[in-house]
């Protein structure tokens, strides 16, 4: 595909998933609605909250599509200093929750110093993800090891699922996680790759680790 190509389907992808945003928020809005309703049956609250659970998996999935085409379109350009450790405590906090439900134990080994140059929306949506996939693929009662610095991030966590070859493969999704996009980590292999970084993993005796190299 040439360069002209590429760009004219990457405008198309873009161009499309904002179209999209406008009938989603239509059809959450009227589902909202519906549940407002009265003498609603127990079968009529269950379709729509099924209803609202997808739209909810749709807008997460096309915002998703949305940032890989800004990517393919070298959007993310810009470049600051920023504080890898900091960056990795605010991420963390995102998940304050479901880490405590699941009763997950974090440990966070912080290495100084970590500032590091790089594009901030980008670098911060890695992380994000990196974690996320750490915290909903583990185990209940299960740990999570967490190492950085301005030259790598480690994370690591016990499991009880495979590796497979498909990891970074887009719309794949690990584990039984019926409501992940599975993208997760193609988005994570594709920001590497933009910002010039190598992300490797390995899975041994019920632990995985990512590994991301930033020089």
């Amino acid at each position: 595909m040439s360069d002209i190509e590429n760009k004219r389907a990457t405008e198309y992808a873009q161009n499309l998933s904002h179209e999209l945003l406008t009938p989603l928020a239509v059809i959450r809005s009227k589902a909202e609605l519906l549940l407002q309703s009265k003498d609603l049956s127990k079968e009529d609250m269950k379709n729509i909250d099924v209803i609202l659970k997808t739209v909810e998996r749709m807008s997460r999935l096309n915002k998703a599509l949305i940032l890989l085409s800004k990517i393919d379109s070298e959007v993310y350009q810009d470049i600051e200093e920023l504080d890898v450790n900091e960056i990795v405590s605010d991420s963390l906090e995102k998940f304050e929750d479901q880490i405590r439900f699941r009763s997950l134990q974090i440990r966070y080994q912080k290495k100084d110093p970590s500032a590091l140059k790089s594009n901030r929306n980008l670098f911060e949506i890695l992380i994000t993800n990196l974690i996320k996939n750490a915290v909903f693929h583990n185990i209940d009662s299960g740990k999570i090891l967490i190492t950085s610095d301005n030259k790598s991030f480690q994370i690591e966590n016990t499991t009880n699922q495979t590796a497979s070859e498909d990891l970074y493969t887009r719309f794949v999704s690990q584990g039984n996680d019926k409501d992940s996009i599975g993208l997760g980590l193609s988005i994570a292999k594709k920001i590497c790759d933009f910002l010039g970084y190598k992300i490797h993993h390995e899975l041994a005796d019920n632990r995985f680790v990512m590994t991301v190299h930033f020089n």
